[in-house]
């Protein structure tokens, strides 16, 4: 079940028998549409490169948001993980120190 990208406008008729069938439907619709956004969002920011390999916390926070936003998409083929790198960025001292300087601007 993936979301349509473009989907329909619904007639002025499509909308007043939903609400008619299942009250405030619309607006929980809304609210889910608008909740997926922020984990698809917050989702694309953790799975950059420096983050989701940087230690194996941000790697389950990676892979809890991949898991989030397949709540709301397709269950058949499940959720694409990461896989874990060889080594983590925070094993390579000098590199790490490096990245977090270049992303707090120290």
């Amino acid at each position: 079940m993936n979301p349509n990208p473009n989907p329909e406008p619904l007639s002025d008729a499509a909308r007043e028998e939903l609400e008619r069938n299942f009250p405030g439907i619309l607006s929980r619709l809304g609210r889910a549409n608008a909740a997926r956004a922020k984990i698809q969002e917050l989702s694309l920011l953790q799975n950059r490169d420096g983050n989701w390999n940087y230690d194996p916390y941000m790697h389950g926070m990676a892979n809890g948001l991949i898991l989030a936003l397949s709540a709301f998409d397709d269950f058949q083929s499940g959720p694409k993980f990461l896989q874990a790198p060889a080594a983590w960025l925070a094993e390579h001292g000098d590199m790490a120190r490096s990245f977090s300087e270049d992303a707090h601007g120290s």
